[in-house]
């Protein structure tokens, strides 16, 4: 970008800083000891007078433009390098008086402001903004209210309480980072505290190159003030972050759009969406036998590759990335200009990505792009038809239209490419992986395939022998550096590149980097070096011109052999060794419900704004690829018997020891209720496959599809889906599964005081002499066989608890009625009482047998 770029980009990105700045005050502005006299006097040029009432309104400004003043070094030596005049002044006044405008290019910012926030601050919703900022201190008070809250509701007449409030801390991903039931005044040292440590951190972003001084900027933003509402008014669900992000979004792609000299009144943008397709059989379709060697490999492969494909629009683009609306799960969404580079430049990425696809992995994947023009007054909510809503859909549909014809673009323009044999066939070797045919000629690597013995070896292809090495190169990963260039001395952590897309990727930990430091080659430079799972991320590695960033990764360590090699499936399900015990493989498959549709209809049309939808986005996304790592490190069966193959986005895929994977599920689902404070509309479904361990992965990860799509099928309460689905019968969350699992820990327990050693097989006998007799419309024998049973159950027991036990479960299969811990079940509809007693016998009987 040219310096002027540069300039409307930071001052848009810094433009609310002052509200920050200001709840840190300890004071009111007209007694602070932060605002210089220097800055007093600006007061009559960035802050409008109240039209009634007479006083300075958006007093935030003035703190913004202290900001300015504060780290004027800073922001001097970042441009002076450039070779370009600078002024702070300048800079300080685009950046500041987006609500009191003198300029076109500070008219540009305050409609980036208005077009992020969906409101035009001259009207009801802006004033009451700046009322409310003139009562002293109140506003300090505020706190953030979960965006999670009113997703859906709006519809409801707040007949629930809004009570869950962020806290105000920097970003995180564990439970201390949760929307928390609280009274929604807080103290306003909190701000004090933050604020503190957000300028620590500011000041030491390094200023040699102002694309990555931008950048960076963008993930400590990101870091500290992600937990801080936008607006204490109107926008006390979007954070400061999103708003800021996206506002200097809006600004680069609007000077962008005027340099161009597009015309008044056309669409200004373009939102352009990406998605990886295939990604399931290209995941899972490999040989059961050694997939564990490379899945983690594998899955992360599909990462370096949306991200390459991302950067590369970026550079081409000549966008920052605070751009990206949002980027995960092999997709992302961008903001873009609606000019006629950009049009070029979209199809020369899906060109260059169809041939690389197909060149490399035939017709596996496949990186649908489509692009989706809008203009302003959609933003702003005055074309209730065809708002930001429609725009996010179409986009969606677009990309499903373009899914729908494959290559079409290498089919017109490559024919005899695509269509021309792809294999020899005969007697050729095949990858003891994938299965795919060998070449003659090419380079292959060996693999072990049982035991430590050098001679039980097979052959794969290179690209699977180096997802191999990402797999085990990303376990011990602290950085994940990505470079223009390849670098020649960290060769042996070079993990994947993408020559198409002008991007190396290279996996470094700490202590590699310390040998490096101590071979005077701990230096890297023009590289974005992001920290893994971890926020302390600037500058922890020496070098000029880097990004520093950082990124939450679902599932980067794994449970591992003395070799350091993934576990196999067999051992992950419990087997000592591959020939003997009883063991089962759990293979996890959980999403949540309804999210398209809460995306097009959760918010009313007022609510609709990009910066709500990003804060959305990022919210689900630190869950799955943030918390969801973090329970697996903190649970030791967890990270003994687990491994997370993929999560983020809103989706997650585990395979593990089975009863193992039960649990992690649960866990999951009520943290995830409490992510989202409890709120009705979201919920997550999934299901579970448990096979044999060598049972086919492709086959398993199907079974394990088929279990999540019944659960997302059922309906208990009148309410469909929130359930899982468990040897093949979907359970609601909330009142079916507990009851199960209450039923299996009960049959568990009566096992171990011998109450009955046949009493699971009884259970089992009863219900297929329920379901036969109710097929064939047979009298109900089963009713007084089971009565007998349980009765002689009951009458051989000396304990009083069992006996009673015992009579409750017969009680409860003829009448349906289950009273436990002071609630009572009362089933109808989906299922009776013996189908749930069943199932918990079933699942009683493989976790007996398990132990």
């Amino acid at each position: 970008m040219n310096t002027d770029r540069y300039k409307i980009y930071l001052a848009a990105l810094l433009h609310d800083i002052g509200k920050f700045y200001q709840r840190a005050d300890e004071d009111s502005s007209n007694r602070s000891k932060y605002i210089s006299q220097e800055t007093r006097n600006l007061q009559d040029q960035i802050c409008p007078i109240h039209s009634q009432k007479g006083y300075y309104c958006y007093v935030h400004a003035l703190y913004t433009a202290q900001f300015f003043v504060d780290h004027e070094q800073v922001f001097s030596s970042l441009f002076k390098k450039s070779g370009e005049d600078f002024s702070n002044q300048s800079l300080l006044q685009l950046s500041a008086a987006h609500h009191k405008p003198s300029t076109e290019l500070e008219l540009l910012i305050q409609k980036a402001d208005w077009l992020s926030s969906g409101i035009d601050r001259t009207e009801k919703e802006g004033i009451e903004d700046a009322e409310a900022e003139h009562k002293w201190d109140s506003f300090k008070k505020v706190r953030m209210r979960s965006i999670f809250e009113m997703l859906g509701r709006e519809k409801e007449e707040f007949s629930f309480s809004l009570d869950h409030i962020r806290p105000i801390q920097a970003l995180g991903f564990t439970e201390k980072n949760f929307p928390k039931k609280a009274d929604l005044y807080g103290n306003p040292e909190d701000y004090k505290d933050l604020w503190e440590q957000f300028i620590q951190e500011f000041q030491e972003i390094p200023t040699d190159n102002i694309a990555s001084f931008l950048d960076t900027l963008l993930y400590l933003l990101e870091k500290y003030t992600s937990n801080i509402p936008s607006s204490t008014m109107h926008l006390t669900d979007v954070s400061l972050y999103d708003h800021l992000k996206t506002t200097a979004a809006f600004a680069i792609a609007l000077f962008d759009f005027q340099q161009t000299g597009g015309q008044k009144g056309s669409d200004e943008f373009l939102f352009i969406g990406a998605d990886l397709s295939g990604i399931q059989p290209y995941l899972y379709d490999i040989i059961s036998k050694h997939a564990a060697k490379n899945l983690k490999g594998r899955s992360f492969f599909l990462q370096l590759f949306a991200d390459s494909v991302l950067d590369r629009l970026l550079k081409l683009l000549e966008l920052p990335q605070g751009n990206i609306i949002y980027s995960s799960g092999g997709g992302f969404f961008l903001l873009a200009p609606n000019t006629p580079k950009s049009v070029e430049v979209i199809e020369r990425i899906k060109t260059k990505t169809q041939e690389y696809l197909w060149e490399e992995l035939s017709n596996s994947l496949y990186l649908a792009l489509y692009r989706e023009s809008f203009n302003q007054q959609q933003l702003l909510n005055r074309d209730k038809k065809n708002d930001l809503s429609t725009i996010w859909q179409k986009t969606i549909e677009g990309l499903g239209r373009a899914k729908q014809r494959r290559f079409s673009t290498l089919i017109i323009d490559q024919y005899d490419k695509v269509f021309c044999p792809i294999e020899a066939g005969g007697n050729h070797k095949l990858d003891a992986i994938t299965g795919e045919e060998l070449p003659d000629g090419v380079r292959t690597f060996q693999i072990k395939t049982r035991g430590s013995s050098t001679s039980n070896t097979a052959e794969i292809l290179e690209k699977n022998h180096k997802q191999i090495q990402m797999g085990r190169h990303l376990k011990k990963a602290d950085y994940w550096v990505i470079a223009k260039d390849s670098i020649d001395y960290l060769e042996h952590n070079h993990v994947f590149e993408y020559s198409c897309l002008g991007s190396h990727h290279y996996l470094l930990s700490k202590v590699q980097l310390n040998e490096l430091a101590s071979k005077q080659r701990g230096s890297l430079d023009q590289c974005r070096i992001r920290k893994l799972n971890d926020l302390d991320f600037i500058n922890q590695i020496s070098g000029n011109k880097n990004c520093h960033e950082f990124t939450f990764y679902g599932g980067n360590d794994y449970p591992t052999d003395d070799e350091g090699s993934p576990l196999t499936f067999d051992q992950l399900a419990g087997h000592k060794n591959s020939e003997n015990g009883f063991a089962r493989l759990g293979i996890l498959r959980m999403d949540i419900d309804n999210l398209g549709s809460l995306f097009k209809n959760g918010f009313s049309a007022e609510r609709r704004t990009l910066s709500r939808y990003s804060c959305l986005s990022r919210g689900l996304d630190t869950f799955f690829k943030g918390y969801l790592n973090y329970l697996w490190t903190q649970n030791p069966e967890f990270n003994t018997y687990t491994q997370i193959l993929y999560a983020g986005g809103d989706d997650l895929f585990i395979v593990g020891k089975w009863n193992v994977c039960i649990e992690f599920a649960e866990q999951i689902q009520g943290a995830f209720q409490a992510y989202v404070c409890h709120n009705p509309h979201l919920s997550i479904s999934g299901g579970i496959a448990i096979v044999p361990p060598k049972f086919p992965i492709s086959m398993g990860a199907g079974l394990a599809a088929d279990a999540e799509k019944l659960a997302k099928k059922h309906r208990s309460n009148d309410r469909e889906k929130n359930a899982m689905t468990l040897l093949g019968i979907p359970l609601n969350w909330e009142k079916e599964y507990p009851l199960v699992k209450h039923l299996k820990d009960l049959l568990i327990e009566a096992l171990a005081d011998q109450v009955a050693h046949s009493l699971l097989g009884k259970i089992r006998q009863h219900y297929q002499a329920y379901i036969h007799q109710k097929a064939n419309d047979q009298t109900e024998a089963w009713r007084w066989n089971m009565a007998y049973d349980f009765s002689r159950f009951s009458k051989g027991q000396h304990r009083g608890k069992w006996k009673d036990e015992l009579e409750k479960l017969k009680t409860a299969a003829f009448t349906n009625r289950y009273e436990w811990e002071g609630q009572q079940f009362i089933l109808h509809g989906s299922y009776n009482f013996l189908d749930l007693l069943n199932l918990a016998a079933r699942w009683a009987e493989l976790e007996h047998r398990t132990n």
